[in-house]
């Protein structure tokens, strides 16, 4: 919940947020009445909002989508014992925390992306964030679920270059967190605080650099063609989408994409 604070307002959540994140009866974190790109973008003219995934948007955006369809981000494992029958239901548990959440927002794209009625469609996928928890980020089943996200991605990009009401469509690929080789969330390692960011149209190929993807593996930790802040993303969905900057917005627009403009 913090993190999605920080993307949808542009500013930096409090001690506070992350208490309330785990206060699942809380009403209190709601942003209905702040500033953020999805009332931004919601009150423009046929504005529109959709949302399928983790029910942590429904919480802190209540009455804002049009069509949504929720499911709940809390993982839960559960200790083995020597009854046989319990161990088939974690293993049944896992499967499912790994899959039906996910697999109940892939069901909603292809129809979504005929639709012209929405100028914001959310999906907050789970299962890698599950699988991590589990497992960690080199869990066997880390890999099936990142080429899922793959042709995920691949199937909304291709809509966007040949659907003509799709065609100033921006897609924007974000993890909220990372994780750390256990799996976990919420300190300062690396892993932890440099979840990936993609800013994706067609639009976007007269100034991409064309990066190399994926880059060459080192033994020095991780490797970044850039880094910005997660506040920075609020501002730059403003300047790319054109509507006005949330109002305690503390990010910047993202310098790589002002060479859109050719003008300053």
């Amino acid at each position: 919940m913090p993190r999605l604070k920080a993307i949808t307002t542009g500013s930096i959540p409090s001690f506070l947020d992350v208490i309330l994140n785990f206060a699942e009866s809380d009403t209190s974190s709601s942003l209905t009445n702040q500033d953020t790109w999805l009332s931004q973008l919601r009150s423009k003219p046929g504005g529109n909002l959709v949302m399928y995934g983790d029910d942590t948007w429904l919480k802190l955006f209540p009455e804002t989508f049009g069509r949504r369809d929720g499911t709940s981000s809390f993982f839960v494992s559960v200790r083995f014992d020597s009854h046989r029958k319990h161990l088939q239901g974690l293993t049944n548990r896992s499967a499912k925390d790994f899959s039906e959440v996910d697999n109940n927002v892939t069901r909603h794209v292809s129809w979504e992306l005929e639709q012209q009625d929405w100028n914001g469609f959310i999906m907050h996928y789970l299962g890698l964030d599950h699988i991590g928890h589990k497992s960690g980020p080199r869990s066997p089943n880390m890999k099936p679920k990142q080429s899922e996200m793959d042709s995920v991605v691949r199937e909304i990009y291709e809509a966007i270059e040949i659907k003509p009401h799709l065609r100033s469509t921006l897609l924007v690929l974000c993890g909220d967190h990372g994780m750390n080789e256990g799996g976990n969330h919420g300190g300062s390692g690396e892993g932890e605080t440099s979840p990936a960011l993609v800013f994706m149209s067609p639009k976007l190929k007269a100034i991409s650099k064309g990066y190399q993807s994926p880059v060459a593996s080192s033994n020095n930790g991780f490797q970044y063609y850039t880094k910005i802040e997660q506040s920075d993303i609020a501002p730059t969905l403003a300047g790319l989408l054109g509507f006005p900057v949330p109002l305690n917005n503390l990010g910047v627009f993202v310098p790589e994409l002002l060479s859109l403009w050719r003008e300053g």
